[in-house]
């Protein structure tokens, strides 16, 4: 279904404005729509659903125009390639009513779900590389995204790899949502209250994310160890005692990691893992 509104002003950091058309919608969410902007084909806006300005509008709108004014500067890439879905201008109705926000568009047509890369089977299917070379350079793309965010004093907390997009030729790591990231503005932080259980760190689960940045540690790792160990989530193993748990979560939440330098005394690594190959400096990393 359209959204009502087909004309949008968009205002940017420097508060200079300009109306667009909105264009066919592109895709939904739980927060708001994503519209491609008539004539303007480096452009989306994300349009905020009616209940959701209506619960949260004044926060949302505070944490756009801080994003917009705290972008961070990202290692260099090649021409056309977007990292980051980060706000360049905030969207107003006629009436001068926050929105949304525009945003760069990000070609699907050249991406594919970093999920599709973890999984040898499933990079093939994709024809993407998937050689231990590869994985090396998205890991080391996708930590440096990683790092420009937390250098500005953000935290993505719900990171995991349906979040982020992965270019096939360039092996460079695009990140999404970044609205929901935790924001960090002079007296006030705006949180992220969404989470993934297997990507949360195990004093984290079931509860608040109190140090936003340790969770983006943990998540980030956990792709990591899945990148290097061809899809292998660091809680999977075989449980060598009854009372272990057997899914992820529950492993999680007892903090039960098979693939350290010692031998777990509950659970043991899956047989078609690659870990004791890991230099055992990255070893003590995990």
């Amino acid at each position: 279904m359209n959204h009502p509104i087909t004309i949008v002003v968009l205002v940017d950091a420097n508060r200079k404005t300009r109306n667009v058309a909105l264009g066919k919608e592109l895709a939904s969410g739980g927060a708001g729509t994503v519209y491609q902007v008539a004539g303007e084909p480096a452009t989306v806006v994300k349009l905020y659903h009616s209940e959701t300005l209506r619960q949260v509008g004044k926060e949302y709108a505070d944490k756009i125009f801080c994003l917009l004014q705290n972008a961070p500067s990202l290692p260099s890439s090649a021409a056309g390639i977007i990292q980051l879905s980060w706000p360049f201008a905030m969207a107003r109705d006629v009436s001068g009513n926050f929105v949304g926000f525009a945003m760069p568009t990000l070609d699907f047509n050249k991406t594919e779900s970093l999920e599709c890369i973890l999984v040898p089977k499933m990079a093939g299917q994709k024809s993407l590389r998937s050689d231990l070379g590869a994985r090396i350079t998205v890991a080391a793309n996708l930590a440096g995204v990683v790092s420009a965010i937390h250098d500005k004093g953000h935290r993505i907390v719900d990171l995991k790899p349906v979040n982020l997009r992965l270019y096939r030729q360039e092996l460079y790591v695009a990140v999404l949502d970044c609205d929901g990231f935790h924001v960090n503005m002079p007296g006030r932080a705006f949180s992220a209250p969404q989470t993934t259980p297997e990507y949360t760190a195990p004093e984290f689960q079931n509860k608040h994310i109190a140090e936003p940045e340790h969770q983006d540690r943990f998540a980030l790792a956990v792709i990591i160890f899945r990148l290097l160990n061809f899809g292998i989530h660091p809680y999977d193993g075989i449980a060598k005692k009854n009372n272990a748990p057997t899914d992820r979560q529950g492993r999680l939440a007892r903090n039960m990691y098979p693939y350290g330098i010692r031998p777990h005394g509950s659970i043991d690594p899956q047989h078609v893992s690659a870990h004791a190959c890991f230099p055992n400096e990255l070893r003590r990393y995990f």
